[in-house]
């Protein structure tokens, strides 16, 4: 069975994904997927990597769930997260029936933990593949694939953890 994490975005999202079931959990592949210049082309690449890796194969999609915060709490555009709530929809959208799907939001599954905290977590427990992944891409769209990796992660200890 394929694992696939996804960290969307308004022009990006990042997938990470695994093989796993009898004991295996074999970390295959992390990318970002989209284009900035147009938003309904981005999300037609967003759904079109949704596919490639869940075709013709039982699947669980671990998708990020944007959330929306109390005005205090707030960063950027809320905006933004509507643009977000679309690419997650054509993620999900582009899976099989065979595919199970799991939205959680960033609460549920990193707590309110500021970003730079959390990615030097996540660090410690990547590998060096997964590592070689996350700085295939540029600096600013690293904590994307990250995430992704992390979210994946997360999952697979809830979920699918080692026997």
């Amino acid at each position: 069975m394929i694992l696939l994490a996804a960290d969307p975005g308004k022009h990006f999202t990042a997938l990470a994904v695994w093989v796993v079931g009898n004991n295996l959990r074999e970390f295959v592949r992390a990318e970002l997927v989209g284009t900035k210049d147009n938003p309904a082309a981005a999300r037609r690449t967003m759904a079109q990597a949704v596919v490639r890796h869940t075709r013709n194969t039982q699947a669980h999609l671990f998708c990020e769930l944007p959330q929306s915060y109390t005005l205090a709490q707030q960063k950027g555009s809320q905006n933004d997260l509507i643009e977000v709530a679309v690419s997650v929809g054509a993620i999900v959208g582009a899976t099989s029936a065979d595919t199970t799907v799991t939205l959680v939001t960033p609460a549920e599954w990193k707590g309110q933990l500021p970003k730079d905290v959390h990615h030097a977590r996540i660090a410690k427990h990547i590998t060096p593949t997964m590592r070689a992944h996350v700085e295939a891409y540029p600096k600013h769209l690293q904590h994307n694939v990250l995430d992704a990796i992390a979210l994946g992660l997360w999952a697979l200890e809830r979920k699918y953890p080692a026997q």
